[in-house]
């Protein structure tokens, strides 16, 4: 067995997960001003973003139990510098990351799995622990505005148009582009 504990434990932090769920969308989302922090290790999550994560148990299952215990399943996901979490300080994670909701999180194998969906970015403004799982203060900068709402649609319909081109070219990348251009609002 691994370090994650038994398999009743497994199912036990997942069904404390599942039932955490909201009885229906929220008309305003109350952004937390603590964090649990997860790294990332290949490329930023940004916060239009809903992917599918797959993290090793190893390090992270403690994280997710502190995550699951809390009133509401946001964490925050932050780029690390260096390709190895197993040695990872706080100086090796960059300051900016993004808020994200966890849905459907599944713990087999080894592996913690779930669907993360980006909802905005924050900044670090205290470490409250510095070990694993890491916890943060942090604030959300604002968004920044739109100049040239003229400009930026003519952009956005410029690079709309060329994603589309690219579809045909390279099968594998079709099927996750149609999905983003499906959800994509010019206006927006």
């Amino acid at each position: 067995m691994n370090e994650a504990g038994s398999k009743d434990e497994q199912f036990e932090f997942i069904e404390q997960f599942n039932t955490k769920e909201n009885e229906g969308p929220s008309k305003e989302i109350v952004l937390p001003t603590k964090l649990y922090l997860l790294p990332l290790t290949e490329r930023p999550f940004f916060p239009p973003q809903t992917l599918p994560l797959v993290l090793d148990d190893t390090h992270w299952v403690d994280t997710l139990k502190k995550i699951s215990d809390a009133k509401s399943r946001y964490t925050g996901l932050i780029l690390s510098k260096i390709d190895s979490v197993k040695d990872l300080k706080t100086d090796d994670l960059y300051t900016i990351g993004t808020l994200v909701r966890i849905h459907h999180p599944v713990h087999a194998s080894g592996k913690i799995q779930f669907i993360a969906e980006g909802i905005q970015r924050f900044k670090i403004k205290k470490w409250l622990s510095k070990k694993k799982p890491y916890y943060v203060e942090v604030e959300y900068p604002p968004e920044g505005a739109i100049k040239d709402e003229l400009q930026n649609k003519a952009y956005t319909m410029a690079i709309i148009n060329i994603l589309k081109e690219l579809i045909p070219l390279n099968p594998l990348y079709s099927e996750e582009l149609k999905f983003f251009l499906n959800r994509f609002i010019p206006n927006n």
